[in-house]
């Protein structure tokens, strides 16, 4: 009688076992395949809920290995909902762990620069291995926004003696992640 339980749970637990491998295996077949080499180590930026508005980055593409190094880069996006009151932003996150903040002019302030749904900034001079670029959103009376439109007048237009400020460690209050990518310049291959 022992032989025949025990011989039982044996087969129980191979069928158990065989069709747990099935589900994974199912899983994984129709996950999207990304087949991407880059990992992202940023962490996510949480800020204040904001759900009647969407901001997407639509190019380049996440993952895109070939970047141009050195060059002028178009960040490009849309954004559905309301932008009212609100401004988008697009950092940097570079391999220092530190917020690089983006705007094709830096000396004015970097409001959504937004018409019928789409937005759209530059990276300047992109020199870095492999970055994330994270979309954010802020009230344009944020302590973010003035904090970054200060980074940005002294980044792109400092005052006589002023240096470049440097990577932002520690990011402001008010802001809010929406979408980031994860992007790779040719230079590193």
């Amino acid at each position: 009688m022992t032989y025949r339980s025990s011989l039982s749970i044996g087969w129980l637990h191979l069928a158990l076992l065989l069709g747990a491998l099935l589900i994974l295996v199912a899983i994984l077949f129709f996950l999207p395949d990304r087949n991407c080499p880059l990992t992202s180590l940023r962490p996510h930026i949480l800020g204040p809920a904001i759900n009647d508005l969407e901001v997407k980055i639509t190019s380049p593409e996440d993952c895109s290995l070939n970047l141009p190094a050195g060059k002028h880069i178009p960040v490009e996006g849309t954004y559905d909902g309301n932008l009212t009151g609100r401004e988008i932003w697009v950092l940097v996150y570079a391999s220092d762990n530190k917020y690089y903040p983006q705007s094709s002019n830096a000396c004015q302030k970097l409001p959504a620069e937004a018409s019928g749904g789409h937005w759209t900034t530059t990276l300047f001079d992109l020199t870095v291995e492999q970055i994330d670029l994270v979309v954010t959103a802020t009230d344009d009376d944020s302590e973010a926004s003035q904090d970054f439109e200060e980074w940005m007048r002294k980044a792109g237009c400092p005052e006589p003696g002023e240096e470049f400020p440097g990577g932002i460690s520690s990011l402001p209050d008010g802001l809010t992640e929406m979408d980031a990518i994860t992007v790779r310049t040719k230079s590193v291959w």
